[in-house]
């Protein structure tokens, strides 16, 4: 679940429909793809950092007892596609890329991520 913002709009990625067809998936503990989609937009890209930027990484156990880490980086680098899927201006594409200017985070069940854990 996710969402993106560009100036003062939001592109939410987390109602019902969005939990039953959005894919994610870590390449590497610092490399991440994702496919995101609502009813009007589809959003997908690569998003990594190097390790040595990580801000945080910090240990969290689910209520199922499994300890998951959250990786967190102000300074992710990649490329983002929003798609228009619906309404007014379907098809329109954004593609973007981004260098050292985006935030990322996300949860791994990798705990052997090289990465220092914080808490």
């Amino acid at each position: 679940m996710g969402c993106l913002t560009i100036g003062e709009q939001r592109f939410a990625f987390h109602g019902p429909y969005s939990v039953i067809h959005n894919h994610t998936s870590a390449v590497t503990g610092t490399d991440w793809s994702f496919e995101w989609t609502n009813l009007e937009y589809r959003l997908s890209g690569n998003l990594s950092f190097p390790s040595r930027e990580c801000v945080a990484a910090l240990r969290y156990r689910q209520p199922s007892g499994q300890v998951l880490s959250c990786l967190n980086s102000m300074v992710a680098n990649g490329w983002l596609l929003l798609v228009q899927r619906g309404g007014r201006g379907a098809g329109i594409e954004m593609e973007v890329h981004v260098s050292g200017t985006a935030a990322l985070e996300f949860l791994t069940a990798d705990l052997d991520h090289g990465i220092r854990v914080l808490a």
